[in-house]
């Protein structure tokens, strides 16, 4: 890991109205994204404070960046109404990485009074551009416990997808995973792995940071599979409309659940007591299922429709850092 949980700066945290219980509560592969130094994926954080003192929500994903003095600060990163930074990109580049999301520009950026090679990419949840250090670009050593051939590893890094037991992946650099793809479970870069197994649907799940922040990806995690054809997320998560109804979709699961509680209080810990997947699910499609937004269908050089991904340039950063700190004392 780049950082260790000692090294969060919990005064900034504050201000999202999370104190250090409530930073420490955040998902095993949201704390593993933040400590690599990626981005998390998108929460709504319930109790922002303002500088007027009045409380408000924000829906943002969070990373983690060190400053010239070496200070680790929190990065903010909004749902944006506008996209502004374009990192001198041309009009046509920019609509090029918005139609393909796991495409890649190179851009120079500064950093540190220096110009730097970089790769710039569309966050389509948070509607920006981002732009990432070449030198940092890694590529996944395992996906789903199967060790990558270094083919495999050229292949993603030329945007190529793969596949991996008969189940195809492509790298994403925009969610806390870092790859999307079927039956996708865990991926390891390093010494570093990330797991979905901590995206299981269900009333605990849906319950966690209460009255503090909302998972709202791995709440919606849950719609992205349908009968008809795979749940854009990342898109879907930019509508607000859709936010609001996973929020409201949360509530309904947790007061189902409490009148299930209340009902049969000396088995509030049976598994016959809580709402299963399907239950939780069902729940989700009818509150934000009007609001989804399909994956987009490429078009073949004949023209035709086809669900294969689009050959585009892609890469993705995740950190390779590793601070020698044992997994417990990250934790601690």
């Amino acid at each position: 890991m780049k950082y260790s949980t000692e090294q969060l700066p919990y005064g900034e945290f504050k201000k999202l109205g999370l104190e250090r219980e409530q930073v420490l509560s955040l998902p095993a592969s949201t704390m593993k994204a933040l400590l690599s130094g990626n981005r998390t994926s998108l929460i709504r954080f319930e109790n922002v404070k303002l500088d007027s003192g009045e409380n408000t929500q924000l829906d943002a994903k969070l990373s983690l960046v060190k400053n010239e003095n070496g200070d680790i600060r929190l990065n903010i990163h909004p749902v944006n109404e506008k996209l502004t930074k374009t990192f001198g990109l041309s009009s046509k580049d920019v609509e090029d990485l918005k139609q393909n999301e796991l495409s890649f520009k190179p851009v120079k950026i500064e950093r540190d009074g220096r110009q730097i090679d970089a790769l710039a990419t569309y966050d389509s949840t948070t509607n920006e551009i981002i732009a990432i250090d070449q030198k940092k670009l890694k590529v996944p050593d395992y996906i789903n416990d199967h060790k990558l051939t270094f083919s495999q590893k050229l292949a993603l890094l030329t945007g190529k997808p793969i596949t991996v037991n008969g189940n195809r992946f492509t790298l994403n650099p925009h969610n806390e995973f870092g790859i999307s793809g079927d039956n996708f479970i865990s991926v390891q870069v390093g010494h570093s792995k990330y797991s979905t197994e901590n995206l299981g649907i269900d009333a605990l799940a849906i319950t966690a940071g209460l009255g503090h922040y909302v998972m709202l990806y791995h709440i919606a995690n849950a719609l992205i599979n349908t009968r008809v054809r795979k749940v854009d997320i990342e898109r879907s998560l930019n509508d607000k409309g859709f936010r609001d109804a996973i929020v409201s979709a949360k509530n309904e699961v947790i007061a189902r659940q409490d009148i299930l509680d209340k009902s049969n209080p000396e088995e509030k810990n049976a598994l016959k007591n809580k709402l299963t997947v399907d239950e939780i699910k069902d729940i989700l499609e009818k509150k934000a299922g009007v609001h989804v937004v399909f994956e987009q269908i490429n078009k073949n050089s004949a023209g035709e429709s086809t669900t294969e991904p689009a050959e585009i340039e892609t890469s993705i950063k995740i950190d390779d850092e590793n601070n020698n700190l044992s997994t417990k004392e990250e934790k601690s």
